[in-house]
């Protein structure tokens, strides 16, 4: 099946051949194409290649996705970046669309030529084709990373991930959030799939926290259904081992139940929950989290006092684990402290 970008880019060939003639044997390649017959598009396409470049101009479009559904991705990239260079003439390329549409297509292409080679143990052109899509010393880590976990390199994947982490917390203390949730999500995968080689609760641990820290995250951005999905996916997988029933089940219950009683506006029980949710979670950030819903339902309950202590210790323990998903938390409860004529200097 087409994806969207390529669906996009055909689109564009279509308004464009309007006004363009064509030889039958190119039309009947047209009509293989569309009926996602590759490989016999593919072979009168390359029949038809011209002398000239400007004649080449559509069959050089198709021979291009033909290439990349019949998985010889080498030579959709070198008619990718043929059609991309300054020296490629199309009418087609002064549309700004069409090009961002073509470019998308191509660094997809390297993206994939790079965990190809990467999974395959060439790192040499693994990195080569990394270098030349991705700008971004934080993602090229992240993209590092998820090769060595498709290599089932748990330990050299990890360090990898944290570096990316924490790189993107050097440079800028802007919190970007996907970034992090796409970061936690892959170590996610990484710890349960070594706890099931390892059965150590410690990495089942490191599990249960990056996926909490997800889920947390998640509360507090748009995210797409289809990301959504593989995280409850996910949730569920790990809900699965007897370690999640006999220590994790009932923290996941207890945040289940604050939700509730957020809804309902349930002050003395929403109390109640976060205390033990600070006293009994394993992750940090729930604590940060359970923290400030104390402190907010104190306050609706007139314990203006109680309410300053719970945000002191979330603020506490946000600053202690200073990360790339506690900045905006951090913002937030300071941002109580003043909305209470309160000023606290960040640390």
């Amino acid at each position: 099946m087409l994806n969207k970008i390529i669906m996009l880019i055909l689109s564009f060939l279509l308004i464009f051949n309007n006004s363009c003639g064509n030889s039958n044997s190119v039309e009947k390649g047209k009509r293989y194409f569309k009926a996602a017959d590759f490989e016999k598009a593919c072979e009168i396409f390359e029949k038809n290649i011209k002398k000239t470049e400007i004649e080449n101009e559509e069959i050089y479009f198709y021979l291009a996705v033909c290439y990349q559904k019949l998985g010889k991705m080498e030579k959709s990239l070198e008619l990718f970046e043929k059609i991309l260079s300054d020296d490629f003439e199309s009418e087609m390329k002064k549309n700004e669309e069409f090009v961002l549409k073509l470019e998308k297509e191509r660094d997809d292409i390297l993206l994939e030529l790079a965990y190809h080679h990467g999974i395959k143990g060439d790192f040499d052109k693994s990195s080569d084709y990394l270098n030349r899509v991705i700008k971004d010393y934080s993602y090229f880590q992240y993209h590092l990373g998820k090769i060595a976990l498709n290599r089932k390199e748990y330990r050299k994947a990890s360090g990898l991930f944290d570096t990316a982490l924490n790189s993107r917390g050097k440079k800028s203390e802007e919190l970007d959030t996907l970034f992090t949730i796409e970061v936690c999500f892959e170590k996610t995968v990484l710890f349960k799939e070594l706890y099931s080689v390892t059965r150590d609760p410690e990495d089942f641990l490191k599990a249960y926290k990056n996926i909490r820290l997800v889920s947390n995250l998640m509360l507090f951005s748009h995210i797409p259904e289809k990301f959504v999905i593989r995280v409850n996916k996910l949730k569920r997988e790990l809900s699965q081992f007897p370690i999640y029933g006999e220590k994790y089940e009932k923290m996941e219950k207890a945040f289940d139940e604050l939700k509730i009683y957020e809804r309902g506006n349930e002050h003395e029980n929403i109390v109640k929950v976060s205390k033990e949710i600070i006293a009994n979670s394993p992750v940090d950030d729930d604590k940060v989290y359970a923290g400030i819903k104390l402190g907010d339902a104190l306050l609706e309950l007139g314990k203006k006092d109680e309410a300053i202590t719970a945000y002191k210790k979330a603020l506490d323990i946000a600053e202690n684990i200073r990360s790339l998903s506690n900045t905006d938390i951090e913002d937030r409860i300071l941002a109580k402290f003043k909305k209470l004529g309160i000023e606290i200097d960040k640390k």
